[in-house]
């Protein structure tokens, strides 16, 4: 599934505080879903759930391609393994 653009209302960069800067969470309306009705505020929330866990998904498969090349590569240079 293609990721659909933000709403003009949901930019992120309408939430983005300095480093640094205090924020207060109770400054922000957890409901708000700017001109998206509630069918399609879900939806968009469905589908960022689904990336993420795609991407989380990527995540895990380069650490574990990357622990399997760290521990063959310790294995041949003779080097022991934690453990």
């Amino acid at each position: 599934m293609e990721p659909q653009p933000l709403p003009a209302a949901l930019n992120p960069k309408s939430v983005l505080v300095k480093p640094g800067s205090p924020v207060k969470l109770k400054n922000f309306d957890p409901s708000f879903t700017g001109d998206l009705k509630k069918k399609a505020a879900k939806d968009l929330l469905q589908q960022g759930v689904e990336e993420l866990g795609r991407l989380g998904r990527i995540r895990d498969r380069r650490q574990t391609i990357d622990d399997k090349f760290c521990h063959r590569h310790r294995f041949l240079a003779g080097s022991k393994l934690p453990g």
